[in-house]
């Protein structure tokens, strides 16, 4: 799914700018890139980001059709302040304020505030940035909470809204290099590895397995610590873990009725499934049973081709793939769900769909995508064909996603075992969609009717 609105990534041909490029590239329907001299150590960042997005326009043709104009602008007022080991003052260390040396005061704010200025004139809408609170070096101004308030700033300082989406906030390095495999595949990792710079000693003469670099400032050390959990995690997970499969009618959302192959993943990222764990865990209210692998049709699949065959095998009528439709589910699909067993589907024929809770990104090739967001924890899939609210939610709000980028929107009463606490969500579920036209009702179909 194109998102329709254009944006303009801050990109520097660094790891993260060049997979916040390709998110955009693979979302929005336009997409500009700026970049930045001030005067940095690793200057050579900024030749390496016209040869990223050279090869980007190479290797993949749908991006390229969506890729614009690229923008630099020079700030030497920040080099001129100095202080910062980023710009030649000093050696990388930890200072007395607990910040690293590293950190340039205000840097990413005045990268956003000229970058919405460009956008304001370019009619741009989203600013795209690489800034992130869980792998990262602690500087304040990647952190989300300041974001939204230079946000909130921007969009009235001129009169337009101006969003700063940050795909990468919640991920650490390993899920970003994952995120990267998702978005391009093999052919993108290589890109990342061979053409972009993270070092902020700006080494490019020592090849290491996830790039160039000196293995020994922040940025590199990030850069490494990722790519070696990442490799770690694609070698533990050789397979693929399936609770159950089966072939039903989708009862649930926008889809309800429509036949389609189940394929629900083992594991989930916000419970355990177990019993004991339930009271303390992120997601308290799962219906679903997503332990092992010994359900209908169940168990390990050691390719992509194995598990879409078996997919395919399932399908009732083999003269009838025009309509062959799967849906992906869990626990969270998208712990294990990729491109590889996508365009394995794609081949025997089927449209794709997924369920996930929106913590994980999901693979740009989806046919359908809907989201299901859970309390504390990040959506970092803000966009997709259907957000499905489970209501009601304590902590959270369906007020809170009425802005976010969906054709569908649905609220569906939460399942609980009193049958009178039951009956007071659906009751609840029906007097906020009559007050909140936007959203519609979603019910169980499937339970009501008696099948799986």
């Amino acid at each position: 799914m194109t998102d329709s609105r254009t944006a303009l990534v801050l990109f520097s041909g660094g790891q993260d700018s060049t997979v916040c490029l390709a998110h955009a590239l693979a979302t929005y329907s336009h997409v500009e890139t700026v970049g930045f001299d001030y005067g940095q150590t690793h200057r050579l960042e900024l030749d390496c980001r016209l040869d990223v997005l050279a090869q980007i326009r190479a290797a993949f043709p749908d991006w390229a059709e969506k890729l614009g104009d690229d923008h630099v602008l020079a700030l030497p007022a920040l080099a001129d302040i100095g202080g910062t080991a980023l710009t030649g003052d000093g050696e990388i260390r930890v200072l007395d304020n607990g910040l690293p040396s590293t950190f340039v005061p205000g840097r990413n704010l005045l990268f956003l505030t000229y970058a919405a200025a460009i956008a304001y004139r370019r009619g741009l809408s989203v600013l795209v940035g690489g800034m992130c609170e869980t792998d990262y070096s602690g500087y304040p101004d990647c952190r989300r909470d300041t974001l939204d308030h230079l946000a909130k700033a921007i969009s009235a300082g001129m009169d337009a809204p101006i969003e700063i989406e940050t795909p990468l906030m919640y991920l650490d390095k390993a899920a970003t290099w994952a995120m990267s495999e998702t978005l391009g595949g093999d052919m993108f990792i290589d890109l990342i590895r061979e053409a972009t710079h993270s070092c902020y000693r700006g080494d490019r003469t020592t090849r290491h397995e996830w790039g160039y670099g000196c293995n020994d400032c922040p940025a590199c050390e990030l850069r490494s610590k990722g790519y070696a959990q990442w490799v770690a995690q694609k070698r533990y997970r050789m397979t693929y873990s399936v609770k159950e499969m089966y072939y039903t009618l989708q009862g649930e959302g926008a889809q309800s009725g429509r036949p389609a192959v189940f394929c629900r993943f083992a594991g989930c990222n916000l419970w355990s499934g177990l019993e004991t764990d339930r009271a303390t865990a992120t997601c308290t209210f799962c219906d679903t049973d997503f332990v092992g692998t010994d359900g209908e049709n169940g168990g390990k699949f050691s390719t992509a081709e194995e598990l879409a065959d078996k997919i395919a095998a399932l399908w009732p009528d083999k003269d009838a793939l025009a309509d062959a439709y799967v849906v992906f589910t869990g626990g969270e699909p998208l712990l294990q769900l990729d491109t590889k067993l996508l365009e394995a589907c794609k081949a025997h024929g089927f449209e794709t769909g997924v369920e996930t809770n929106g913590t994980q990104i999901a693979p740009a090739h989806l046919d359908w995508v809907c989201v299901s967001p859970k309390p504390d924890s990040p959506l970092v899939q803000d966009s997709g064909h259907e957000l499905k609210f489970i209501y009601p939610q304590e902590t959270l709000s369906p007020h809170e996603f009425a802005d976010y980028d969906f054709e569908h929107f649905f609220i569906q009463p939460m399942e609980v075992e009193d049958p009178e606490a039951y009956h007071h969500n659906i009751q609840a579920s029906i007097v906020f969609c009559l007050q909140n036209p936007q959203w519609r009702l979603s019910l169980q179909t499937h339970k009501i009717i008696g099948i799986s």
